[in-house]
């Protein structure tokens, strides 16, 4: 089994990462700024990850470290690493800067976060990604048969819709899509995975 630690520097190797059923490598990045949210997303989300994936975890309270490695003894995660930064670009440098040479191991990574400004969104974004284990099977299921597929990413809630839009880098996009063969100049609502992650 590999070692469950709260890592206030960077590592030098990684853990051996996870590996599913479908013979996919995956990896949990996560983000919290208090225990309250690490605790009600183990409950409620993370829960179903466990033996799925390995965890990859930042926060800037040191306190938030020590009750993820309770959560993880009691959910018997095997992986766990935890690292303690300063609160500077909320969960950017979880996802492309803390972890980014462990995560070259893995075929596919869930990133997600503690959001604490808005529940409606916490609740529905982790449910739509990971709210059952049969939700995490059949996401590891898309990717394990579609071999093209790159980025999955939830439904845009509702009330958030009026506020999807690309302003003023519309143009540049249709540009940069055009020699792909995508005409994307009829459509009204181009999606993508909009805010900090995108």
């Amino acid at each position: 089994k590999a070692p469950i630690r709260l890592v206030r520097e960077p590592l030098e190797g990684a853990f051996p990462p996870q590996s599913s059923g479908l013979g996919l490598r995956c990896a949990a990045v996560l983000h919290f700024h208090s225990p309250d949210k690490a605790r009600l997303f183990f409950a409620h989300f993370g829960c179903h990850l466990v033996g799925a994936a390995d965890f990859f975890v930042t926060t800037s309270e040191p306190l938030v470290g020590q009750v993820l490695l309770t959560l993880a003894q009691e959910y018997g995660i095997e992986t766990m690493q935890v690292r303690v930064l300063p609160n500077i670009g909320r969960d950017l440098p979880s996802k492309c800067i803390v972890f980014n040479s462990e995560l070259q191991t893995y075929d596919l990574c869930l990133f997600s976060h503690g959001k604490e400004s808005d529940g409606q969104w916490f609740h529905d974004h982790n449910t739509l990604l990971c709210g059952s284990a049969a939700r995490v099977a059949a996401i590891q299921g898309l990717f394990a048969r579609e071999a093209g597929l790159g980025l999955l990413y939830p439904d845009y809630l509702s009330g958030l819709l009026s506020w999807i839009c690309w302003g003023i880098m519309r143009p540049i996009v249709d540009s940069l899509l055009a020699p792909f063969g995508c005409d994307t100049s009829g459509v009204e609502l181009l999606e993508f995975p909009a805010g900090g992650f995108f």
